[in-house]
């Protein structure tokens, strides 16, 4: 209640809660740098829809899954997870939510992209194994800040 008296909007409120809210501040700040990728009509906006269903999609595919925590950037094949991988890198060394937030704007490309050419569930073990594993690690950067999924 308070977020919203505050004026936050109902995507950064869905979103911001379910990451947790024991830490107030951090809640709150975590609210201030998601509020402008609220605002309709800017490319921002268009970025974190992209960025929510792509999550929704990570989310579904984790679901029945226990990924390693190892991950193997050697065993990916394609150029579309290998970039992918090169934006988790920079994404789990941001430590700001503002400047972590800009990097996930950044990655909805990529995202789709991503989806588009790889068979995350395929046959070979160890090309499975890393995919998933990719897709935890990005799933849990993505909870640092929101659960995009909520974001509607």
């Amino acid at each position: 209640f308070q977020l919203e008296v505050a004026g936050f909007p109902g995507p950064v409120r869905r979103a911001a809660l379910p990451v947790g809210w024991a830490n107030l501040r951090d809640l709150k700040a975590r609210c201030e740098a998601l509020a402008p990728f609220a605002q309709e009509g800017t490319a921002a906006f268009a970025s974190f829809a992209s960025l929510a269903q792509s999550a929704k999609r990570i989310g579904n595919i984790l679901k029945d899954e226990v990924p390693s925590e190892h991950f193997d950037a050697a065993t990916l094949k394609e150029d579309e997870e290998k970039t992918l991988a090169v934006h988790l890198g920079q994404i789990e060394s941001t430590p700001d939510h503002g400047a972590l937030l800009a990097e996930l704007a950044a990655l909805a490309d990529p995202l789709a992209a991503f989806f588009d050419a790889v068979m995350v569930k395929c046959e070979e073990p160890a090309l499975r194994a890393a995919r998933l594993s990719l897709l935890r690690r990005l799933q849990r950067a993505f909870l640092r800040v929101a659960d995009f999924s909520q974001w509607q």
